[in-house]
C-alpha cells in the first residue's frame, strides 16, 4: 500500500509514482535530520521521507499545491532559506507551495503544528499561520484545507507583531 492510498479525497496526487526517481535514504540521513529539526519529527512525515520519492499534491478545484521537500532539501534549508532556524529553532520546513509560501511543521505561536509562511518572511515564527496539527489531520481528515486556500486567495495574511 502507497502512503498516497489515504489521502484525503479533497487531495489530487500531482505525480505518478511509478515515474518518480527515488533518493536513496540512509539511516545517517535520518539522524541528521532528527537533530537538525531539534523536535519530534512525526512518525507520519518521516514514512513520507523513508520512501525517498517525491510527493506533491493539489488541492482539487484549486491552485494550492503542497509539494513535499525531500529529506535533501530539508537539510539544506539554511542555504535555500536564510533565516529560518533563527526563528524557528524547534521546527522543519516540510514543503512548498511552487510558488511564495513555505510549510513547516515545528513549534509557532499557536503550539506544534503545520504553519505557513512567505518564502522569505521576515520572521517566520511571527509572520506564520497554523493551519493543521498533525500530518494526519491534513492530509487524511482534511483539515486546514479552508485555511490554506484563504491563504493562497490572500484572504488571510498573519497578525505581524
Amino acid at each position: 500500500m502507497m502512503i498516497t492510498d489515504n489521502l484525503n479525497e479533497a487531495f489530487e496526487n500531482l505525480y505518478e509514482d511509478e515515474k518518480i526517481i527515488i533518493d536513496t535514504i540512509t539511516e545517517e540521513n535520518m539522524k541528521e535530520l532528527i537533530q537538525y529539526a531539534n523536535i519530534e519529527v512525526p512518525d507520519f512525515f518521516l514514512e513520507f521521507l523513508k520512501t525517498g520519492m517525491l510527493y506533491g499534491f493539489e488541492i482539487k478545484q484549486t491552485s494550492v499545491i503542497f509539494q513535499l521537500l525531500r529529506l535533501s532539501d530539508i537539510l539544506n534549508t539554511d542555504r535555500d532559506y536564510i533565516g529560518f532556524k533563527e526563528d524557528v529553532e524547534s521546527g522543519i520546513i516540510v514543503g512548498t507551495d511552487l510558488g511564495g509560501s513555505i510549510y513547516y511543521y515545528g513549534k509557532g505561536k499557536s503550539d506544534t503544528g503545520l504553519y505557513v509562511a512567505y518564502e522569505g518572511a521576515g520572521n517566520y515564527y511571527n509572520e506564520a499561520i497554523k493551519f493543521a496539527d498533525t500530518f494526519e489531520d491534513f492530509l487524511i481528515e482534511g483539515k486546514g484545507i479552508d485555511i490554506l486556500i484563504k491563504w493562497n486567495c490572500g484572504l488571510i495574511r498573519p497578525e505581524i507583531g
